[in-house]
């Protein structure tokens, strides 16, 4: 390959697993490394005992013992992480033993295929198109990915006398068209899927998930979506052509991203179901307020450390742990995929930071380009347009007891809506981030969204042109 600039890493473990494959979110392998410019790959490269770390700070105080080490760099033209992902280069891992130093001769020789990203007899099939819009942001040609599920026996032509309803469906963090496999387990046991189309949308980039917002720093994704993405769908597929035909759903990020969509193009889409969105309100930013004065990242509303997720046995982690994390893994993770996603770019060409990565303090003036992202705060600012989306094509909902705290948030839009006489749109419900996403919950959404088909005034809404 040729000459490379950016970071090495060099991934430690002590199990069976590629290091490279740890569960970095909870309990991350240590994981080490040096940027590089220039570098030829298979050119010795000599990581000492000071090159920097996580969780361990230093190379040199790796703890004693048996290790399989392995070493990565980040090649993969839009994968949200490091150490994976198609086109990633890596070494196969070499044990070691660990005494006073660490002393081994790796070599990166391995790249990871392209893979297919659907499994096979699921009915599924991989769509994509060109995106000019994103192509002249990142300045190299982009195609939006789509995975389609169609009922089985349908006629697929776009000529069919029978159009679909279409439920779009957009995946949590960090939105990899992979996860697309989870369609039939979602979906596939009801009676309901095979009365529409099923779309899920990859939303992953480089710096993390794109939530199909029109943002700065990660390109036009929401006008890209709806101007080249989904005309070309319909194009292709027998799928309806109007508003009430639309619907939207996603988890996580996905939620968010779903939510978002639906405010902000409510010509296109007729409605969602946003299960477990990341923070819908910035002044409880998972435990954090955004613009209170003196806000620190690190610390939550009730003045203690700010944690970013907890487990049902009670522990957490906290978000210096995990900000430290991400640094040392770079560009793409989640904490990082928010500033991709709703800051302004800096001088570099890259989103300028939200928070100092040291001592947690929060920069207002970034805060303040946040806030137009903010939905409770956009809630408030556009009521008059917004409250009858809200009242007829919104459903939000969150357990709560979400592992990263967002039903704060959630609480909090839903105090704002019933004050304003819409009691129904945020359901909190018992259960964590993922357990909510159950059968009774998939089959509600698919309800809903051929509810939305069949009631909807398609009247209202002009159809999309290809671009």
């Amino acid at each position: 390959m040729e000459n490379y600039t950016g970071r090495v890493y060099l991934a430690a473990a002590q199990g069976r697993r590629e290091p490279r494959h740890g569960n970095w979110w909870f309990d991350p392998n240590p994981l080490f490394f040096v940027d590089v410019t220039d570098w030829t790959p298979g050119a010795p490269l000599t990581l000492g005992d000071d090159t920097p770390g996580h969780p361990v700070k230093r190379l040199g105080d790796l703890p004693a013992g048996d290790w399989s080490l392995q070493a990565v760099i980040r090649t993969g033209d839009r994968n949200a992480g490091p150490l994976s992902g198609p086109g990633t280069v890596y070494s196969l891992p070499v044990r070691t033993k660990v005494a006073d130093s660490v002393e081994a001769a790796i070599t990166l020789d391995r790249t990871e295929p392209s893979r297919s990203a659907i499994s096979p007899g699921t009915g599924m099939e991989l769509f994509e198109v060109h995106s000019p819009l994103l192509s002249e942001h990142f300045g190299t040609p982009f195609t939006l990915r789509a995975v389609i599920r169609l009922p089985e026996g349908t006629d697929s032509s776009p000529e069919a006398a029978a159009k679909l309803p279409t439920l779009y469906h957009i995946g949590g963090f960090p939105g990899a068209l992979r996860s697309a496999n989870l369609i039939p387990w979602l979906y596939g046991r009801h009676d309901e899927a095979d009365q529409l189309a099923i779309v899920h949308l990859e939303a992953e980039h480089r710096g993390g998930h794109s939530a199909f917002v029109d943002s700065a720093a990660g390109g036009p994704w929401g006008t890209a979506l709806v101007t080249e993405l989904i005309p070309a769908l319909e194009a292709k597929f027998p799928l309806q052509s109007r508003t009430d035909g639309r619907f939207l759903t996603g988890h996580s990020s996905g939620g968010w991203a779903s939510l978002w969509l639906a405010l902000e193009h409510p010509n296109v889409f007729g409605g969602t179901v946003s299960t477990a969105p990341d923070p819908v309100d910035f002044s409880r930013f998972q435990t954090v307020d955004l613009y209170a004065p003196d806000a620190n990242l690190y610390r939550s509303v009730e003045g203690e450390r700010a944690a970013v997720a907890r487990t049902a046995d009670g522990s957490s982690t906290w978000m210096d742990e995990f900000v430290a994390m991400e640094s040392a893994m770079g560009e793409g993770g989640q904490m990082r995929s928010f500033e991709w996603t709703f800051s302004p770019v800096g001088e570099d060409g890259l989103p300028k930071r939200l928070w100092n990565r040291d001592t947690g303090e929060v920069d207002p003036t970034v805060a303040a380009h946040w806030r137009r992202f903010d939905i409770a705060d956009r809630v408030q600012r556009q009521w008059s347009t917004l409250e009858p989306i809200l009242r007829d094509r919104v459903l939000i909902v969150m357990g709560d007891a979400d592992t990263f705290h967002l039903e704060g948030a959630a609480r909090q839009l839903d105090e704002l809506l019933t004050a304003r006489g819409l009691p129904h749109v945020v359901e909190i419900i018992p259960g964590d981030h993922s357990s909510i996403l159950d059968a009774a919950l998939s089959q509600r959404i698919l309800q809903r969204a051929l509810q939305c088909a069949r009631g909807g005034d398609a009247s209202k809404a002009p159809p999309l042109s290809p671009s």
